[in-house]
């Protein structure tokens, strides 16, 4: 189940962005789920399925309503319910990677439980969950939810004056864009009508302007730059990144004495230190007297 959940993760959070997963849209779902029923009804707790439909209002905000309908619930004398919950929803989006979204889900549920004795009778309460979708396309998703339907006065006659039941469920989704996508000639994510910088280089992340930005100012833009910490004046490749031509530890650039032998220490320059001349007569102080010209 951890391998399985680490997949899961490993996939969301790869692969390219989704453009579509930010526009307007409607999605449409089928799901099954699981109702646990507050113990105090009496009722075993049973699988279901349903149906849903929501309108994305923005990119952290969709509207959906949507029909729970239960297996049925026998009860004494041969008699059945078949309980019906239907509810309408906000959906708060906390995050959206390039492949899941987690959402926050809030809203009002009205749960039927038939016309059969002591359960005919409906009941209004508020609902409190989150979820998560993992998109396989742009088109396409699995969904998972938990939530919590919490009725503060049942209408209830053997007993609660509350009751909290709780769904788990789990289904697909199909979405439809409400437009054409907007053009992007950069692919970089915003569109050309508030894109600030229409011709960012392919691969260069950018700001909610569209513009690129370069980190550590070595001529490379983030995104593209594999090496995004290199020192202020030292030289790059294409991808960013620095060389040690001489191998003395200090990089290209910043060496003032790109030619140092092997083996020679250097300092901070890249230079080797100059010999000792204390009486400043260009003579190396640690010259042999009897070698001094």
């Amino acid at each position: 189940m951890r391998k399985l959940a680490a997949v899961l993760v490993l996939f969301a959070l790869s692969g390219t962005r989704l453009a579509a997963q930010y526009e307007r849209r409607y999605e449409v779902g089928l799901f099954g789920a699981y109702t646990k029923y507050d113990k105090t009804f009496g009722l075993a707790d049973k699988p279901g399925g349903g149906v849903r439909f929501a309108y994305a209002l923005g990119p952290a905000l969709s509207l959906e309503v949507e029909a729970l309908f239960q297996s049925p619930q026998n009860l004494p004398a041969s008699a059945q319910i078949e309980p019906l919950i239907g509810s309408g929803s906000l959906l708060l989006y906390a995050l959206n990677a390039s492949r899941m979204s987690l959402y926050l889900i809030g809203g009002y549920s009205r749960l039927d439980f038939g016309g059969t004795s002591p359960y005919r009778f409906t009941d209004g309460g508020v609902h409190g969950g989150a979820g998560v979708k993992f998109f396989m396309s742009s088109r396409f998703a699995l969904r998972f939810e938990g939530r919590g339907i919490y009725t503060p006065t049942t209408n209830a006659t053997f007993g609660p004056k509350n009751a909290t039941h709780l769904v788990a469920s789990a289904g697909v989704s199909f979405f439809q864009s409400s437009g054409p996508p907007a053009a992007d000639a950069d692919h970089d994510g915003v569109p050309d009508k508030q894109d600030a910088c229409p011709d960012t280089p392919l691969g260069a992340t950018v700001d909610k302007r569209g513009c690129p930005s370069d980190s550590d100012g070595d001529g490379v833009l983030n995104g593209i730059d594999k090496c995004p910490d290199t020192p202020a004046g030292a030289t790059v490749d294409a991808t960013g990144c620095p060389h040690d031509s001489d191998g003395d530890g200090v990089l290209d650039g910043i060496d003032k004495c790109p030619d140092t032998p092997a083996g020679v220490k250097v300092d901070e320059k890249g230079c080797p230190p100059a010999p000792p001349d204390s009486d400043g007569d260009g003579v190396d102080d640690s010259m042999p007297n009897r070698l001094r010209p």
